[in-house]
Parts: C-alpha cells; sequence; structure tokens
C-alpha cells in the first residue's frame, strides 16, 4: 500500500507541473497582443495581408541613333515631295513657284511631320491640277473642267477673284455644270459654254464636241467679246435667263 500511494502522489505531482507549464506559456502569448499582420476589434481578429512595395521599371528611353534616322528620313520625305510639287508645275506651266523652306535642317520631329503630310496633300493636288491643264484638249471630268477654267481665265483674261466666282457660277451652276457633253434638250446648246448651235465652237479648235481645252476656249472668247466680262454675263442672265 506504501508504494502504490507514493507512485500516485509522484504522478500527481507530474500532472501539476505541466499544467502549471501550459498556463504561463498561454500568459505569455496574451501579453505579446495578436500575432503580426493582424488586427482586433471588438472579438473579432482579421488578418491583414502586407505586401512588399514593387520598384517602379525604368522609362524606355529612346536611342539617338533611332531619333537621328527618323529625322533624316522626315527631312527627305519632304524634300522628296517639294522636289516633285516643283516638277509637276514646271511640267504643266514651265515654271516653279514654291517659297523657300528650310525643311531640310528642321530638328523637330512633330514639326516635320506635320511638314511631310502638308507636301504629301500639296503634290497630290499640283500633280491633279497639272495632269488636267496638260491634257485639257481630252475628254475630262466636270471637277478636271473647272481647273482648266480656272487656269484659261487668269492666263488669257486676267479673270480671277471676283470675275472667276462669275464665271463659275455661270458655267458650274446655270448652264452646264462643268460638263463638256451637256446638251440642252430645248435647244441645240450643247458643251462647257451650251454654245448655239455646239459645232461653232469649232473656230477655237479641233474635236469641239469633247474637248475641253476647246469649248472653254471658245466660251471665254464669246463671254470677252459680248460681254467683256463674266459678271457682264451674269447681269445678263440674271434678267434673261441666257446669255
Amino acid at each position: 500500500m506504501a508504494r502504490g500511494t507514493k507512485s500516485l502522489l509522484v504522478m500527481a505531482a507530474v500532472a501539476v507541473m505541466l499544467g502549471t507549464g501550459v498556463l504561463s506559456a498561454a500568459a505569455g502569448l496574451a501579453d505579446d497582443g495578436p500575432p503580426q499582420g493582424t488586427t482586433t476589434s471588438g472579438d473579432t481578429t482579421t488578418t491583414e495581408s502586407t505586401s512588399e512595395e514593387v520598384p517602379e521599371l525604368p522609362t524606355e528611353v529612346t536611342s539617338p541613333d533611332v531619333t537621328d534616322a527618323r529625322l533624316a528620313s522626315l527631312q527627305r520625305q519632304v524634300v522628296l515631295n517639294r522636289r516633285q510639287t516643283c516638277y509637276w508645275q514646271r511640267y504643266a506651266f514651265n515654271r516653279c513657284a514654291m517659297p523657300r523652306h528650310m525643311e531640310r535642317w528642321e530638328t523637330d520631329i512633330s514639326r516635320l511631320q506635320r511638314l511631310a503630310k502638308w507636301w504629301k496633300r500639296s503634290l497630290l493636288r499640283t500633280k491633279y491640277y497639272a495632269l488636267s491643264f496638260r491634257y485639257a484638249d481630252r475628254p475630262l471630268a466636270p471637277e478636271q473642267a473647272r481647273i482648266v477654267g480656272l487656269r484659261l481665265a487668269g492666263k488669257l483674261y486676267h479673270w480671277v477673284g471676283y470675275q472667276w466666282k462669275c464665271l463659275d457660277e455661270l458655267w458650274g451652276h446655270r448652264e452646264s455644270s462643268w460638263r463638256y457633253w451637256a446638251d440642252n434638250p430645248g435647244s441645240d446648246a450643247y458643251g462647257i459654254p451650251q454654245a448655239l448651235p455646239g459645232d461653232k465652237m469649232k473656230s477655237a479648235g479641233p474635236r469641239w464636241w469633247s474637248s475641253v481645252l476647246t469649248q472653254i476656249k471658245w466660251g471665254l472668247k464669246y463671254i470677252f467679246d459680248k460681254f467683256r466680262s463674266p459678271c457682264g454675263a451674269i447681269t445678263f442672265h440674271n434678267v434673261n435667263h441666257a446669255y
């Protein structure tokens, strides 16, 4: 009995020592507070995610070689467009009338881009204008015939500005809309100037029935001989509805 009692006492002492150690460990955790990255509000505890800040990557820097190559390409493009525009001006009118610019020494890329687009449009307009005037003795579209009329009116009779507006109003909106094939069903009037009859335009050149140049030259001479100016013809047309 004495040995059994002694064993029980030893076991009880060990249990007491173990219980005391667990309680002290729990008390230590309570004193230290919640673990790092958690927040407590009332009876609830939430865990916050911690993330390291990612350093910003350096911005891409354009290589000086790439910038110089782009600048040189834009400069060549502008100069080429200017040369071609001058070529088409000489092709049609035997002269090149363009202001002098310094695109070759321009270093601003954004300005060079705008200049390249502007000279490209200028080249297309000049080429269209030059070919219209060069082939004016052939059948042309109404917008091309109008360009030929503008050129001839200014070159032969110095009808520019207000006088040209009168001529454009007369032939472009009241008579033929610049169509060389315009035929008046109520009479024998034909062509851009609505000559009556149409075959009288043969005095101005060949192929009066299809040549824009022949029709316009005859019409301009007719207006000059009878009314002295397109605005005089418009005044007569306002009263008589014909000229």
